[in-house]
């Protein structure tokens, strides 16, 4: 049964007149909050048979929605300061809503424990790393958040923990904090500027516990990627990056949530094998994630990618070869092939240090079958970071694009194929720092279904 409608029209009427409500800072409703409230709150009450089995709890739970998460700021902050702010603002809003709802986790806690089941520690927590919005990527920075995520964590309450993520922690930990960083537009200017999200997901209940974002000063941030994104052959932006980045944001309904932390189990193991590839222990990885590609969830790029890396350092060619041609087909489901083709400064000419000739060549090999497969046409896409003129970018992109058509149908005779430079007119960060921070905008797409010439 759903929440009284009085109830919830008195609540969404209190929040209204809020003039810096927390949850305008997310571009949503202000009535956004109310209706985070009383999905994380129903999610519980019907867990233990309904709103009008805890009538004396319920007024609690409604009278709690006016103190949590109304404190919205648009001022930018140095990167550590931004991030120590946004830790302390989760963790007050979160507190509010531990407080109201403790005596529905008392009373979940004695049914799992009357139906044998091990609860979880409502003391315990894990961080899903911070991922980067725009590139997928886990980097410097998002390593930086979660340090100081931890320490902030800790301190907030006595006995407090952050375990390490791992398939055994999140079953254990109650509480799962996950978060994005996007480079975007700031408030009311034309220019961009960091912002963090993040989120607490109560693991049991599926639900949002309470969500924070800060807008960070710093024009530069760490943006290095960690070894397993920056060996990637693509970034690795799918449904499962999708999920997690819009539950950080709060875009995201309960439904939402609930997907985010089913899939909890799947990306806890891709983690683990990510984190075994990293340290060259690639027989290990491949297990973990052929393990983590069985699951329900388990059919993301991460997965792929990382089969390719490890069978490739392993020499498994072949294996690598099939895995690359999975991870292609799954990008091309997501309508995002963005293949990580180097190029030196100012020319068509590839950069083949160490083995990336050979790798270049699996690659379009795999390219071309697909499209040998699938039978469509497929456009390349050229584009460049925002330095130099518009012409010179616009025939750059278009001479990269070309090269890599003219590769492409060595291998696919027949094929169809065409070309398009788009210089920086589709730039994703825009700022021409020629570095890890724009290195998306030099990237090289493959357009499927519908050739374009313009």
């Amino acid at each position: 049964m759903p929440p009284p409608t009085w109830a919830n029209t008195f609540f969404c009427f209190f929040f209204l007149k809020k003039k810096t409500c927390f949850f305008s800072s997310f571009r949503r409703n202000r009535c956004a909050n109310v209706i985070l409230g009383f999905r994380s709150g129903g999610v519980a009450m019907r867990r233990f048979g309904g709103w009008d089995a805890m009538p004396r709890y319920l007024v609690l739970f409604l009278a709690a929605l006016s103190l949590v998460g109304c404190a919205a700021h648009n001022e930018a902050y140095e990167f550590r300061i931004a991030t120590e702010r946004l830790a302390d603002n989760l963790m007050g809003s979160f507190r509010t809503q531990q407080l109201l709802l403790s005596p529905v986790r008392q009373v979940g806690a004695a049914i799992d424990k009357n139906n044998g089941q091990q609860p979880r520690n409502p003391d315990q927590f894990v961080i899903d790393p911070f991922i980067d919005g725009d590139t997928g990527n886990v980097t410097g920075a998002s390593q930086e958040i979660a340090a100081i995520f931890t320490r902030k964590i800790e301190a907030s309450a006595q006995g407090r923990r952050v375990l390490p993520l791992s398939s055994q922690t999140v079953r254990q930990a109650q509480y799962v904090v996950t978060g994005t960083l996007r480079y975007e537009p700031y408030v009311n200017t034309d220019t961009k500027k960091y912002r963090i999200y993040a989120t607490v997901v109560n693991i049991d209940s599926g639900s949002a516990m309470a969500n924070a974002a800060v807008w960070v000063a710093d024009n530069k941030l760490d943006d290095t990627p960690a070894l397993f994104y920056k060996n990637s052959p693509m970034y690795l932006k799918d449904q499962s990056t999708k999920k997690q980045i819009d539950v950080a944001q709060a875009q995201g309904g309960s439904d939402e949530v609930r997907d985010y932390v089913q899939s909890l189990d799947a990306a806890t193991i891709t983690t683990e094998a990510s984190e075994a590839l990293s340290r060259s222990d690639y027989r290990s990885a491949i297990v973990l994630f052929n393990d983590s590609l069985k699951r329900p969830d388990g059919r993301t790029m991460k997965n792929y990618s990382g089969l390719y890396q490890a069978y490739y350092r392993t020499n498994q060619r072949d294996n690598a070869s099939r895995a690359f041609r999975d991870l292609f087909t799954l990008a091309a489901e997501n309508s995002n092939i963005t293949v990580k083709f180097l190029f030196r400064v100012n020319t068509t000419e590839f950069i083949t240090n160490g083995d990336a000739a050979a790798q270049y060549d699996i690659w379009l090999h795999e390219a071309a079958n697909y499209l040998a497969r699938s039978g469509e046409c497929m456009t390349v896409v050229g584009h460049t970071s925002h330095t130099g003129t518009t012409e010179f970018n616009m025939k750059l992109s278009l001479d990269r694009a070309q090269r890599i058509q003219k590769l492409l149908a060595g291998y696919a005779p027949g094929a169809k194929l065409t070309a398009l430079g788009r210089g920086f007119e589709e730039n994703i960060r825009g700022t021409g720092t020629d570095d890890e921070q724009d290195a998306i905008d030099r990237r090289v797409e493959f357009r499927m279904g519908g050739c374009r010439t313009g």
